[in-house]
């Protein structure tokens, strides 16, 4: 299943690239907190950006699974040098 199939008509494919930017930059910003301020770091915030995070790539490896499978069943091309 596609990962753009939950998202509303009205969200373009660049808005959801940025959408998903947003959550893997989101696990970076996890990481320099726990690593850099732990005594700082809000880990109700620190869980929901994981949690969005996790979603997005559980999405894109939906999406690549699906690739996959359509590739397989395609008849393969002979290339030629």
């Amino acid at each position: 299943m596609s990962a753009l199939a939950g998202i509303g008509s009205e969200e373009t494919k660049e808005q959801t690239f940025d959408s998903r930017l947003a959550h893997i930059a989101n696990v970076i910003s996890v990481t320099e907190r726990l690593h850099f301020r732990p005594n700082d770091a809000n880990v109700d915030n620190c869980e929901r950006s994981l949690r969005g995070a996790a979603a997005i790539l559980m999405q894109l490896w939906d999406e690549v699974q699906g690739i996959k499978e359509t590739r397989a069943a395609q008849p393969r091309q002979l290339e030629h040098a």
